[in-house]
Protein backbone atom coordinates (compact mmCIF):
# COMPACT_ATOMS: atom_id res chain seq x y z
CA UNK A 1 0.00 0.00 0.00
CA UNK A 2 1.47 3.62 -1.15
CA UNK A 3 0.00 6.75 -0.21
CA UNK A 4 -0.38 9.97 -1.13
CA UNK A 5 1.25 13.11 0.99
CA UNK A 6 -1.54 15.02 0.71
CA UNK A 7 -5.37 15.60 -0.66
CA UNK A 8 -4.40 16.61 -4.42
CA UNK A 9 -8.23 17.28 -5.73
CA UNK A 10 -11.16 19.23 -4.50
CA UNK A 11 -12.87 15.79 -5.06
CA UNK A 12 -10.71 14.46 -1.99
CA UNK A 13 -11.74 17.55 0.41
CA UNK A 14 -15.41 17.29 -0.05
CA UNK A 15 -14.95 13.73 0.86
CA UNK A 16 -13.48 14.73 4.28
CA UNK A 17 -16.11 16.78 4.71
CA UNK A 18 -18.78 14.65 3.86
CA UNK A 19 -17.18 12.22 6.08
CA UNK A 20 -17.87 14.35 9.22
CA UNK A 21 -22.07 13.57 7.91
CA UNK A 22 -22.66 10.75 11.00
CA UNK A 23 -20.25 12.68 13.59
CA UNK A 24 -22.06 16.23 12.63
CA UNK A 25 -25.84 14.23 13.50
CA UNK A 26 -24.34 12.25 16.70
CA UNK A 27 -23.24 15.94 18.09
CA UNK A 28 -27.04 16.93 16.84
CA UNK A 29 -28.89 14.27 18.90
CA UNK A 30 -26.60 14.95 21.71
CA UNK A 31 -26.38 18.58 21.46
CA UNK A 32 -29.79 19.41 23.87
CA UNK A 33 -28.02 17.16 26.99
CA UNK A 34 -24.81 18.52 26.56
CA UNK A 35 -26.51 22.29 26.55
CA UNK A 36 -28.45 21.79 29.69
CA UNK A 37 -26.20 22.62 32.52
CA UNK A 38 -25.39 25.56 30.37
CA UNK A 39 -28.74 26.63 29.81
CA UNK A 40 -30.05 25.91 33.13
CA UNK A 41 -27.21 27.87 34.65
CA UNK A 42 -26.27 25.04 36.91
CA UNK A 43 -22.50 25.02 35.18
CA UNK A 44 -21.95 28.19 36.71
CA UNK A 45 -20.44 26.46 40.14
CA UNK A 46 -18.70 23.20 39.73
CA UNK A 47 -20.88 20.98 41.53
CA UNK A 48 -20.93 17.20 41.03
CA UNK A 49 -24.45 16.96 40.50
CA UNK A 50 -24.09 17.86 36.55
CA UNK A 51 -20.72 16.95 36.41
CA UNK A 52 -21.10 12.95 37.14
CA UNK A 53 -23.68 11.97 34.04
CA UNK A 54 -20.56 14.14 31.24
CA UNK A 55 -18.21 10.97 33.43
CA UNK A 56 -20.29 8.40 33.22
CA UNK A 57 -21.84 9.26 29.75
CA UNK A 58 -17.96 9.16 28.87
CA UNK A 59 -16.74 6.25 30.61
CA UNK A 60 -19.63 3.77 29.21
CA UNK A 61 -19.67 5.33 25.71
CA UNK A 62 -15.81 4.68 25.73
CA UNK A 63 -16.06 1.19 26.58
CA UNK A 64 -19.07 0.19 24.92
CA UNK A 65 -17.73 0.99 21.71
CA UNK A 66 -14.31 -0.30 21.86
CA UNK A 67 -14.80 -3.84 23.24
CA UNK A 68 -17.84 -3.79 20.84
CA UNK A 69 -15.36 -2.94 17.84
CA UNK A 70 -13.07 -5.49 19.41
CA UNK A 71 -15.22 -7.98 19.35
CA UNK A 72 -16.21 -7.60 15.72
CA UNK A 73 -12.49 -7.49 14.44
CA UNK A 74 -10.88 -10.51 16.66
CA UNK A 75 -13.73 -12.13 18.17
CA UNK A 76 -17.05 -12.65 15.80
CA UNK A 77 -17.93 -14.44 13.05
CA UNK A 78 -15.90 -12.07 10.47
CA UNK A 79 -12.69 -12.82 12.32
CA UNK A 80 -11.39 -15.09 9.56
CA UNK A 81 -12.15 -12.40 6.57
CA UNK A 82 -11.00 -9.93 8.06
CA UNK A 83 -7.51 -11.34 9.05
CA UNK A 84 -6.58 -10.60 5.68
CA UNK A 85 -6.92 -7.05 5.84
CA UNK A 86 -4.87 -7.09 9.17
CA UNK A 87 -2.10 -4.46 8.55
CA UNK A 88 0.29 -6.32 11.12
CA UNK A 89 -0.77 -10.30 10.94
CA UNK A 90 0.31 -10.72 14.35
CA UNK A 91 -3.08 -10.24 16.59
CA UNK A 92 -1.98 -7.83 19.66
CA UNK A 93 -1.08 -9.75 22.75
CA UNK A 94 -3.69 -9.76 25.43
CA UNK A 95 -1.24 -7.63 27.66
CA UNK A 96 -0.90 -5.04 25.49
CA UNK A 97 -5.19 -4.75 25.49
CA UNK A 98 -5.08 -5.03 29.33
CA UNK A 99 -2.72 -2.19 29.23
CA UNK A 100 -4.22 0.13 26.88
CA UNK A 101 -8.15 -0.76 28.57
CA UNK A 102 -6.62 0.58 31.53
CA UNK A 103 -4.63 4.07 30.34
CA UNK A 104 -8.23 4.89 28.28
CA UNK A 105 -9.73 4.66 31.51
CA UNK A 106 -7.66 7.67 32.72
CA UNK A 107 -7.88 9.56 29.28
CA UNK A 108 -11.53 9.31 28.94
CA UNK A 109 -11.39 11.55 32.49
CA UNK A 110 -9.26 13.79 30.93
CA UNK A 111 -11.99 13.93 28.27
CA UNK A 112 -14.54 14.84 30.23
CA UNK A 113 -12.61 17.15 32.56
CA UNK A 114 -11.85 18.88 29.27
CA UNK A 115 -16.00 18.88 29.10
CA UNK A 116 -16.76 20.23 32.57
CA UNK A 117 -14.15 23.70 32.22
CA UNK A 118 -15.50 24.26 28.81
CA UNK A 119 -19.15 23.88 29.89
CA UNK A 120 -18.64 26.07 33.05
CA UNK A 121 -16.81 28.54 30.85
CA UNK A 122 -19.38 29.07 28.39
CA UNK A 123 -22.37 29.40 31.69
CA UNK A 124 -20.24 31.76 33.22
CA UNK A 125 -19.95 33.74 29.77
CA UNK A 126 -16.27 33.54 30.22
CA UNK A 127 -16.34 32.92 25.85
CA UNK A 128 -18.99 35.98 25.65
CA UNK A 129 -22.65 35.76 24.54
CA UNK A 130 -21.93 32.07 22.46
CA UNK A 131 -23.43 29.73 24.90
CA UNK A 132 -26.68 31.72 24.65
CA UNK A 133 -27.16 32.73 20.69
CA UNK A 134 -28.36 30.61 17.95
CA UNK A 135 -26.06 28.73 15.82
CA UNK A 136 -27.78 30.30 12.90
CA UNK A 137 -27.77 33.70 14.49
CA UNK A 138 -25.07 36.63 14.08
CA UNK A 139 -22.20 34.33 14.00
CA UNK A 140 -23.90 31.66 11.14
CA UNK A 141 -21.28 31.90 8.56
CA UNK A 142 -18.42 31.46 11.29
CA UNK A 143 -19.77 28.64 13.23
CA UNK A 144 -20.64 26.66 9.69
CA UNK A 145 -17.34 27.53 8.67
CA UNK A 146 -15.55 26.17 12.31
CA UNK A 147 -18.00 22.80 12.11
CA UNK A 148 -17.10 22.10 8.05
CA UNK A 149 -13.83 22.43 8.61
CA UNK A 150 -12.82 20.41 12.47
CA UNK A 151 -10.81 17.43 10.11
CA UNK A 152 -8.58 20.43 8.97
CA UNK A 153 -7.88 22.68 12.08
CA UNK A 154 -7.83 19.53 14.63
CA UNK A 155 -5.49 17.63 12.94
CA UNK A 156 -3.45 20.41 12.27
CA UNK A 157 -3.56 20.89 16.03
CA UNK A 158 -2.87 17.38 16.31
CA UNK A 159 0.34 17.21 14.10
CA UNK A 160 2.16 19.94 16.21
CA UNK A 161 1.41 18.62 19.96
CA UNK A 162 2.17 15.25 18.44
CA UNK A 163 5.15 16.11 17.19
CA UNK A 164 6.19 18.18 19.91
CA UNK A 165 6.38 15.01 22.19
CA UNK A 166 9.02 13.29 19.98
CA UNK A 167 12.52 14.12 19.94
CA UNK A 168 13.36 17.15 18.25
CA UNK A 169 16.32 16.30 17.55
CA UNK A 170 18.74 19.65 18.08
CA UNK A 171 21.56 20.64 19.90
CA UNK A 172 20.61 24.55 20.15
CA UNK A 173 17.93 24.52 22.43
CA UNK A 174 17.13 21.83 24.96
CA UNK A 175 15.39 18.99 23.08
CA UNK A 176 12.10 18.93 25.43
CA UNK A 177 10.66 16.60 23.31
CA UNK A 178 12.83 14.18 24.09
CA UNK A 179 11.58 14.72 27.80
CA UNK A 180 8.07 14.87 26.77
CA UNK A 181 7.90 11.10 24.58
CA UNK A 182 9.77 9.85 27.80
CA UNK A 183 8.01 10.46 30.45
CA UNK A 184 4.48 10.84 28.82
CA UNK A 185 4.29 10.09 24.85
CA UNK A 186 6.06 6.78 24.91
CA UNK A 187 3.17 5.26 26.80
CA UNK A 188 1.04 5.43 23.90
CA UNK A 189 3.76 3.70 21.80
CA UNK A 190 3.50 0.92 23.71
CA UNK A 191 0.92 -0.10 21.54
CA UNK A 192 3.21 -0.68 18.92
CA UNK A 193 0.72 -3.03 17.14
CA UNK A 194 -2.32 -1.00 17.72
CA UNK A 195 -5.52 -2.20 18.03
CA UNK A 196 -9.29 0.40 18.77
CA UNK A 197 -8.27 0.21 22.60
CA UNK A 198 -4.47 1.97 21.78
CA UNK A 199 -6.41 4.45 20.25
CA UNK A 200 -6.79 6.79 23.95
CA UNK A 201 -4.32 4.91 25.47
CA UNK A 202 -2.52 8.00 26.50
CA UNK A 203 -0.61 9.21 29.91
CA UNK A 204 -3.22 12.13 31.37
CA UNK A 205 -0.95 14.97 30.32
CA UNK A 206 -1.32 13.58 26.67
CA UNK A 207 -4.98 13.18 26.72
CA UNK A 208 -5.56 16.42 28.80
CA UNK A 209 -3.70 18.20 25.52
CA UNK A 210 -5.19 16.09 22.74
CA UNK A 211 -8.53 16.98 24.04
CA UNK A 212 -7.87 20.49 24.45
CA UNK A 213 -8.08 20.97 20.04
CA UNK A 214 -12.15 21.12 21.04
CA UNK A 215 -11.78 24.08 22.58
CA UNK A 216 -9.82 25.82 19.80
CA UNK A 217 -13.31 27.57 18.17
CA UNK A 218 -14.46 28.92 21.98
CA UNK A 219 -10.98 30.52 22.69
CA UNK A 220 -10.44 31.99 19.10
CA UNK A 221 -13.59 32.59 17.66
CA UNK A 222 -16.61 32.71 20.12
CA UNK A 223 -18.39 29.61 18.43
CA UNK A 224 -21.34 28.09 19.34
CA UNK A 225 -20.77 25.08 22.22
CA UNK A 226 -21.82 22.71 19.75
CA UNK A 227 -18.63 23.38 17.51
CA UNK A 228 -16.85 21.87 20.82
CA UNK A 229 -19.43 18.99 21.02
CA UNK A 230 -18.56 18.09 17.46
CA UNK A 231 -14.75 18.30 17.92
CA UNK A 232 -14.60 16.04 20.95
CA UNK A 233 -16.89 13.20 19.05
CA UNK A 234 -14.05 13.22 16.40
CA UNK A 235 -11.39 13.58 19.01
CA UNK A 236 -12.59 10.30 20.28
CA UNK A 237 -14.05 8.17 17.40
CA UNK A 238 -11.25 8.99 14.98
CA UNK A 239 -8.86 7.55 17.65
CA UNK A 240 -10.64 4.28 18.17
CA UNK A 241 -10.97 3.66 14.42
CA UNK A 242 -7.68 5.16 13.46
CA UNK A 243 -6.04 2.27 15.69
CA UNK A 244 -7.70 -1.05 14.88
CA UNK A 245 -5.31 -1.99 12.92
CA UNK A 246 -7.19 -3.39 9.97
CA UNK A 247 -7.31 -1.62 6.52
CA UNK A 248 -10.11 -1.22 4.30
CA UNK A 249 -12.97 -2.88 4.33
CA UNK A 250 -12.27 -1.46 8.11
CA UNK A 251 -11.12 1.91 9.14
CA UNK A 252 -7.83 1.85 10.43
CA UNK A 253 -5.78 4.74 8.87
CA UNK A 254 -2.35 3.55 7.27
CA UNK A 255 -0.78 6.56 7.61
CA UNK A 256 -0.80 6.50 11.16
CA UNK A 257 -0.51 2.92 11.09
CA UNK A 258 2.71 3.70 10.14
CA UNK A 259 3.83 6.05 12.93
CA UNK A 260 3.74 3.46 15.04
CA UNK A 261 5.87 1.12 13.20
CA UNK A 262 8.76 3.66 12.29
CA UNK A 263 8.21 6.39 15.14
CA UNK A 264 9.61 8.86 13.76
CA UNK A 265 7.50 9.47 10.81
CA UNK A 266 3.88 10.50 9.47
CA UNK A 267 2.69 12.33 12.53
CA UNK A 268 -0.28 13.42 11.24
CA UNK A 269 -2.54 13.09 8.43
CA UNK A 270 -2.19 13.12 4.73
CA UNK A 271 -5.64 15.31 5.08
CA UNK A 272 -2.97 18.12 6.58
CA UNK A 273 -0.03 18.35 4.59
CA UNK A 274 2.36 19.45 6.90
CA UNK A 275 4.37 15.66 7.05
CA UNK A 276 5.21 16.29 3.70
CA UNK A 277 5.81 19.86 4.37
CA UNK A 278 8.00 19.19 7.02
CA UNK A 279 9.58 16.04 5.60
CA UNK A 280 8.43 13.51 8.23
CA UNK A 281 6.17 11.68 5.61
CA UNK A 282 6.46 8.45 4.83
CA UNK A 283 4.75 6.45 2.42
CA UNK A 284 4.95 2.61 2.87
Amino acid sequence: MQLKPYQSSLSEVFNTILGLTPKILLALLLLPSFMEPIVSGAARELHFTWIWPIVVRDLVASYTICFLWEYVLYQSVLRNKLKKYKMNPVYPSTAQLRHDQYYTFFCVLCASAVEVLTVHLYATGRFGEAATAAFFGTAAISNLVWVLCTTYWRLTHFWFVHRMMHPWKTTMIPDIGKLLYKHVHSLHHKSYNPSTWAGLSMHPVEGIVYFSAAMIPAILGAAHPYCFLLCKLCLAIDSWVAHDGFGPPSAGVYFHYLHHAHFDYNYGDMVVPLDYLCGSFLDR
